[in-house]
């Protein structure tokens, strides 16, 4: 119950973390800036803040995720559908045509 709280909680942060704030795209001069208010997890060599980088990069995470599962849920989809559409039950020979 906790971890589907904390998915949810990272998902949506991650996704409305564009409309909330812009400070992972602005360079400023506090390069390696110390973890502050203003930046959670402090800055890089180029002044942008880190939190900001994480989210872009946890927001690029959850696509690449979301897509690796669809594609892996319809591969076997399709596996079966081939089965039933062609009255063969045979899951083995359809695989071998398949292929």
């Amino acid at each position: 119950m906790v971890a589907s709280v904390f998915l949810i909680g990272l998902v949506l942060l991650a996704v409305c973390w564009p409309w909330v704030s812009d400070l992972g795209n602005q360079h400023s001069d506090a390069q390696f800036a110390e973890p502050s208010a203003g930046h959670w997890f402090g800055t890089d060599v180029h002044g942008r803040d880190l939190f900001g980088r994480v989210m872009a990069g946890t927001r690029i995470s959850l696509l690449v995720g979301l897509v690796g599962a669809l594609v892996s849920g319809r591969i076997p989809r399709c596996t079966v559908q081939r089965c039933i559409t062609t009255r063969k039950w045979s899951f083995t020979s359809s695989i071998a045509r398949s292929t």
